[in-house]
């Protein structure tokens, strides 16, 4: 049950959190626009960029991150969907997503967006 201090039109059968917002920890892995390190960091987000990773190496980091931006040289399948136990976001810099299996990462309740022309 929820506490009384949450008021009567906000309780829900979600859980209501009361914490300080945590920040999101983004590994880019492919090469990215300097402006997307520039809005991730004046948000209060980290990213990491590691452009040019192999499956092998994308698969043993990518637990440790919230978010993935990619572009056309990561191939985001259920594989790296498993093993992103921790991924909220999806988000492809450019047009298209035909790199991403959207219905697994639908399923996994992980967000995939893209920015056409933000390549």
């Amino acid at each position: 049950m929820l506490s009384r201090a949450v008021p009567r039109a906000l309780r829900t059968s979600r859980h209501v959190h009361t914490s300080s917002k945590r920040l999101a920890r983004v590994l880019a892995s492919d090469p990215i626009d300097p402006i997307c390190r520039e809005m991730f960091e004046a948000k209060g987000h980290s990213l990491d960029e590691k452009p040019g990773l192999k499956k092998d190496e994308l698969l043993s980091v990518i637990a440790e991150y919230d978010g993935l931006v990619v572009r056309s040289g990561t191939k985001v399948d259920a594989e790296i969907l498993d093993a992103g136990r921790n991924l909220k976001l999806i988000g492809r810099a450019g047009t298209g997503v035909d790199n991403i299996n959207i219905p697994e990462a639908t399923k996994r309740g992980v967000l995939v967006l893209n920015t056409p022309g933000g390549n």
